[in-house]
């Protein structure tokens, strides 16, 4: 009988820790009258990152905020597939991300996602990444596509996408991902401004091409997984290739001779959004605005090599850390924004010339 006492206290406790706590504001938007609903489920990939997840954000949400975090891991779920499931009306989870950043303006056409709450970023929006947040969604942990080179083979070093096209200065096989973001590399080793990449013209598109053909006897690969251009830039099979950001970091930490390029990378967005009919609408809202906090966003990093929106994560990093990650403001200003939308309106058209220009080496209209 004394034990039952014991837990049903222990109960009572938690939930007027949790009522008090929403009522504070740490867990907007629950308050006494609508508290947070008691369970959320996250979509995920699965694997490490739930464990990533769970211990940066989710455990202490669960303790501050009462509300239980549950996975629900679809590894190879399709854009396709999400869309689905939320427009069948039994949408089985609260949160879900996109997989590649034109995903977001896709999801906006189709009608899919819940509002967030009015306020949901007061006392926020100024101190975090221009962009990285709207009235449906917010980043989760955005990453970069970068220029990597030998550090054994160029002591000199690269130091931008006119170094890469350069093959009298720094001979040499590369790989390039197999992905039509090659076309924004070619603009920028031609001298093109970030900021006049898009639209992305027929004009454009003809002289990234041609710029393409140029380096194209010099690309012994087109990658498709990410771990290949480290792999590869790393034991010497390439001199320089182009690569995802945090494979990149840790490629260094294990003592790959990696030299990491900043300038002109790629930012890509990957926003975390809830959809409609989400049965814990509120709690999902408190879990978004919880994970922007630059103490856990810094301990993603140590983890990941990736953080979120909030760019003064640096004053809980070390250095090094810091200088790799793609929000580092010093990164942002050299890079160029994945045009999300511009990519979700061609990505068909787009997708057919890449597909015809790597099997074939034409390029058309």
């Amino acid at each position: 009988m004394m034990k039952n006492i014991r837990v049903s206290l222990s109960a009572l406790v938690l939930t007027l820790s949790a009522t008090a706590a929403n009522a504070a504001g740490v867990c907007w938007p629950g308050t006494a009258d609508q508290p947070l609903e008691p369970e959320l489920v996250f979509s995920t990939s699965g694997g490490s990152l739930v464990d990533v997840l769970r211990q940066v954000y989710w455990d202490d949400f669960e303790k501050e905020c009462g509300t239980k975090v549950v996975s629900y891991a679809t590894p190879g779920r399709t854009f396709s597939q999400s869309v689905t499931l939320i427009e069948s009306g039994n949408v089985p989870f609260d949160i879900f991300n996109t997989l590649t950043p034109q995903q977001y303006p896709l999801a906006l056409e189709a009608d899919i996602l819940t509002k967030l709450p009015d306020g949901m970023w007061d006392g926020l929006s100024d101190k975090m990444v221009p962009g990285s947040y709207s009235d449906f969604a917010v980043w989760g942990s955005p990453y970069s596509t970068v220029l990597i080179y030998s550090a054994d083979k160029f002591s000199e070093g690269m130091k931008n996408w006119a170094d890469f096209w350069d093959v009298s200065r720094f001979p040499g096989p590369r790989i390039l991902q197999n992905d039509p973001n090659n076309i924004v590399f070619a603009l920028l080793s031609l001298g093109t401004a970030p900021k006049d990449i898009y639209p992305i013209t027929d004009e454009k598109m003809s002289k990234a091409f041609e710029r393409l053909n140029e380096i194209r006897p010099h690309v012994r690969t087109f990658w498709k997984a990410g771990d290949q251009p480290i792999q590869g830039v790393g034991t010497g099979e390439f001199v320089a290739g182009a690569a995802w950001s945090g494979r990149a970091t840790v490629g260094k930490k294990q003592g790959m001779p990696i030299n990491i390029v900043w300038d002109g990378n790629i930012l890509n967005q990957n926003w975390y959004m809830i959809p409609k009919g989400a049965k814990a609408p509120r709690a999902a809202a408190a879990l978004l605005r919880f994970m922007q906090d630059p103490e856990r966003q810094a301990k993603l990093a140590q983890l990941m090599n990736y953080s979120g929106s909030r760019p003064e994560v640096g004053q809980y990093l070390d250095a090094e850390i810091f200088a790799n990650l793609p929000t580092n403001p010093a990164n942002l200003a050299v890079g160029s924004e994945f045009d999300a939308k511009w990519w979700s309106d061609n990505e068909e058209r787009i997708g057919a010339i890449w597909s015809t220009w790597v099997a074939t080496g034409r390029y058309g209209n």
